[in-house]
């Protein structure tokens, strides 16, 4: 009784641990988002402009709806007109308003397309605004676009939307910088919770405590978790699905990878390692359902898309077209890596230079997955660490995911990929801890490797 009380305080106080640190990791990674992140480019931070703005107009285009975007009553808009003359008049219909208003921006030249001569962003009142409408400018409610090229109408069709949908509902409450950030500074410190989960659940509370640290400390989850970009999302649903098959819970897991697929393809590179768990348990009657599950929730989550193209057909090309962009090497620019790049942290990629927020993988957690796969592998096997195969599993078909899109040819890849597979290196990583307090089990290993060995040069000298 006695003993069992002391590892439920210690369950107690680690779980506290956690908790706290999910709660530090969240207010350090908020102070830099308001600490400076948002005072650049109109509060846009590096490609978070394309997932933001294809949102905004998803929630305009899809459901005739407008954000809600206001600063003191008045609301923000972006406005085009055709040219000078009626940029001069729509000036004039909001000084007759007799109501304040103040020009944000005045200077777009890239966004300016099909037609339109002339764009500004303004703050007036929605009175104002009306004005504007009828004297011929075309008004975008809204937080104001940045200056990108076709940014008032992109969609961003080349990813699934899921990520553009949470970011229209947050529109809805409100369309500003720190907004579009919430829902990424939460997930960041719930993937900090899940890893410790599920290090817990295979190598006990030290290894899941060691598993949150390594999150803590780890600049690319952070990076991710201050910026609108998808891959903060996809990397929680790929954690989260590892969860549940951890729990033997394959068709949650296998619903949950759907989800992953629906914020980005690569978010599909986990359905090997559900599949490679669910048959190394002899749920081979699963097995359909694993592929078909994930499969119908990116359908369900794309009907939105498929009904604004015009029909089933349109999306299968818009969808191809996708899976081509994949594999095609992106134009000069930022920073790029390849899979080796990806494993040990090379040419991180900078989101923003002040404050310094860039995504650099730790160039020891992920690469410690290999001698860790080597011993743990063994173990897993023999059942002795019964769950460790399906995370392992997990890692490996997500990493092997991009080296093979490497290979079908872009050959672009970008640092911050890392986010969906680090997590799950976290987690192996308390395997490392664990070994540690169990050295039986790193030679138990070791002894694996050597009756395999021995068994195969009996084979040998039999042949």
């Amino acid at each position: 009784m006695f003993g069992m009380g002391r590892l439920r305080g210690w369950a107690f106080y680690c779980s506290v641990s956690v908790l706290t640190l999910a709660v530090v990791f969240f207010i350090l990674n908020f102070s830099v988002v308001c600490g400076g992140l948002l005072d650049q480019n109109m509060g846009y931070v590096s490609d978070d402009v394309w997932y933001v703005c294809s949102a905004r107009n998803m929630l305009r285009e899809f459901w005739g709806l407008q954000p809600h975007a206001f600063k003191n009553g008045e609301a923000y808009a972006t406005i085009l007109v055709r040219d000078l003359e009626g940029y001069d008049r729509v000036l004039e219909a909001l000084k007759a308003s007799g109501e304040p208003y103040e020009v944000l921006k005045d200077d777009y030249e890239k966004a300016l397309m099909g037609g339109w001569g002339k764009a500004f962003a303004v703050l007036a009142s929605e009175e104002a605004l009306h004005r504007v409408e009828e004297a011929g400018g075309k008004v975008y409610i809204g937080y104001p676009y940045p200056d990108s090229p076709g940014i008032m109408s992109y969609l961003n069709l080349e990813h699934p939307p899921l990520v553009k949908y949470v970011l229209a509902l947050t529109m809805l409450v409100d369309d500003r910088p720190l907004a579009w950030r919430i829902p990424s500074l939460l997930l960041g410190s719930a993937i900090l919770i899940l890893a410790y989960l599920a290090a817990r659940k295979l190598f006990g509370e030290l290894g899941g405590l060691a598993a949150a640290a390594f999150i803590f400390t780890e600049q690319t989850v952070r990076a991710m978790s201050m910026v609108a970009m998808l891959d903060i999302y996809l990397s929680f649903f790929t954690l989260l699905a590892l969860c549940f098959a951890l729990e033997g819970r394959g068709l949650a897991s296998a619903l949950t990878i759907g989800l992953a697929g629906s914020v980005k393809l690569p978010g599909f590179f986990t359905l090997l390692g559900l599949l490679t768990s669910l048959a190394g348990r002899r749920r081979l009657k699963l097995l359909p359902l694993a592929v078909g599950i994930p499969v119908l929730v990116y359908f369900a989550l794309s009907l939105p898309v498929i009904q604004y193209l015009g029909g089933f057909k349109a999306w299968v090309e818009e969808l191809l077209g996708a899976l081509r962009w994949h594999v095609t090497p992106r134009p000069g620019g930022p920073p790029a890596t390849d899979p080796l790049g990806l494993l040990f942290g090379f040419n991180a990629f900078p989101l923003s230079f002040s404050p310094p927020v860039a995504a650099a993988p730790n160039f020891l957690l992920n690469p410690m997955v290999i001698p860790l796969t080597f011993l743990l592998a063994p173990l897993a096997l023999k059942g002795v660490l019964r769950g460790v195969g399906t995370a392992l599993a997990w890692f490996w078909s997500t990493y092997l995911g991009y080296v093979a899109v490497y290979l079908a040819g872009n050959t672009t890849l970008y640092s911050f990929y890392a986010v969906q597979f680090t997590p799950l290196a976290a987690v192996l990583g308390g395997g490392l801890i664990y070994l540690i307090n169990n050295p039986e089990k790193f030679f138990e290993a070791v002894k694996i490797y050597g009756e395999a060995l021995r068994l195969r040069r009996r084979v040998q000298v039999g042949g």
